[in-house]
């Protein structure tokens, strides 16, 4: 008999793909972690931050949990993540208020 409402183990580390949210739930079916994930993200929850370019092919998507401070975005920036649109317009302001 399969159980029902588990709940997600999210990462520890400030940033995390969703390879990595596998690995931390062998126990869910992918579809359904998939699910619970962009529900999660419909809600506010977990924001995409950026991807990583990994050479050819699709670029691998980066998340977060919220809320996204001025030092995550520092780290993501500084573990050379490319920072998603909406992110990328505050970096750039907080760089010219610091100039």
């Amino acid at each position: 008999m399969r159980t029902r409402h588990k709940t997600i183990t999210w990462p520890t580390a400030p940033f995390f793909t969703i390879r990595d949210l596998h690995r931390l739930n062998p126990r869910f079916v992918e579809i359904t972690l998939r699910v619970r994930f962009t529900k999660e993200i419909e809600s506010g929850n977990v924001a995409e931050i950026g991807s990583l370019n990994g050479g050819k092919g699709r670029p691998i998507k980066v998340f977060t949990l919220t809320p996204i401070t001025d030092a995550k975005l520092r780290q993501a920036v500084a573990q050379k993540i490319n920072l998603a649109d909406a992110f990328l317009a505050i970096t750039e302001e907080q760089s010219k208020e610091a100039a």
